[in-house]
């Protein structure tokens, strides 16, 4: 309930950015969920910045398809983003990346 008592919805949704190429799926302060690959061919690398340097979220790892949460199956954590999220894919991948 809002402070002016109405009816607020909550939603467990994630937005997703889809990438077929190294590139940068969000800019700025936000929250990074995992991914799901939905097209294997080759490796993935996931940083906290707008470019393949800073921090490291997902060390390089080959893809296979499928749906990789960052803190395990069946959780919903997050990981907080201060600089964006910046994703480098090697061969012709497809993937989600949940952020927001």
């Amino acid at each position: 309930v809002g402070p002016d008592n109405t009816l607020l919805a909550l939603s467990e949704v994630s937005a997703y950015v889809n990438l077929t190429a190294t590139g940068t799926a969000h800019t700025g302060a936000g929250e990074f969920g995992g991914y799901i690959c939905t097209v294997a061919a080759g490796n993935i690398t996931i940083y906290d910045n707008t470019s393949a340097a800073g921090t490291v979220l997902v060390p390089t790892t080959a893809l296979v398809v499928g749906s990789y949460p960052i803190m395990g199956a069946g959780t919903n954590t997050r990981l907080a983003l201060t600089t964006g999220c910046h994703v480098v894919l090697s061969g012709a991948a497809t993937v989600n990346i949940l952020v927001q």
